[in-house]
């Protein structure tokens, strides 16, 4: 199959082939016992194997039944249901999702949901189970308009099983440009001094000890015939995270 863009769609290729092909009316196509992928002809770096396949090209959307994706033909996922897009634009939906175990927090999930709000804007929102402390979700919020962008995240756990008590971690980054003015702010909050060594799964966040909370103004200028200039104000500020055994300096 070689279907044509739609609208501001790019051109996609799917190939496959299937044990029958029932043509379900213009541009429907329901494949049994399928293979599928959208990579170059000669290049198998991934492809689905599905019981049931269906593949809407009026709408651009394929839906599978009981599908295993391979990579490098290795199974990495099987699911009953899956729904995708056949073209290069963004879709909500499910995202891939992680599975692991800590002496610390046990066994745990985590299921991210895509929602593709524009095309400058969008929200990710990721349940993350784990067995020993609870439930904490997690969202990042983005966005790209003219002058201006950042992102927004927020994590939240009602109810902390070893700890006790509520868990939060926001973090705010925003970025302004018109003309010879720009501006930007980033703040970063914690609930408490172990969230990171507790709940992060990343290295870099472990290590972090002090986060930063600052914000500026900029302008710039010409100073009559000799130049330009630029003049910037800034305010800083940290929530230093101590350690349990080795104190750390309060930042100015």
């Amino acid at each position: 199959f070689k279907p044509q863009p739609k609208g501001n769609s790019l051109p996609v290729t799917v190939r496959g082939a299937a044990s029958r092909i029932d043509l379900e009316g213009e541009e429907l196509y329901r494949l049994i016992n399928a293979t599928f992928t959208t990579c170059i002809p000669g290049d198998d770096s991934w492809y689905l194997q599905v019981e049931e396949l269906s593949l809407d090209f009026g709408r651009e959307v394929g839906n599978a039944q009981w599908a295993t994706m391979f990579f490098h033909d290795t199974a990495i996922l099987k699911l009953p249901f899956l729904d995708f897009s056949l073209n290069s634009r963004r879709k909500s939906g499910f995202l891939a999702p992680t599975v692991a175990t800590s002496g610390k927090n046990g066994p745990e999930i985590s299921l991210p949901y895509y929602f593709n709000l524009a095309p400058n804007r969008d929200l990710t929102v990721t349940p993350r189970y784990m067995a020993k402390r609870g439930l904490i979700v997690a969202s990042e919020f983005r966005y790209l308009e003219p002058g201006h962008r950042g992102n927004a995240k927020l994590e939240y756990l009602p109810e902390d099983q070893i700890r006790g008590g509520q868990r939060t971690a926001m973090s705010l980054v925003h970025g302004f440009d018109s003309g010879p003015y720009s501006a930007g702010l980033s703040l970063n909050k914690v609930s408490d001094n172990d969230y990171f060594r507790d709940l992060s799964s990343r290295l870099n966040f472990v290590s972090q000890s002090y986060l930063p909370r600052e914000g500026f103004f900029t302008y710039k200028g010409n100073f009559w015939d000799s130049g330009t200039y630029i003049a910037t104000a800034r305010s800083q500020s940290f929530q230093t995270l101590q350690l349990p055994n080795a104190p750390l300096p309060v930042q100015y």
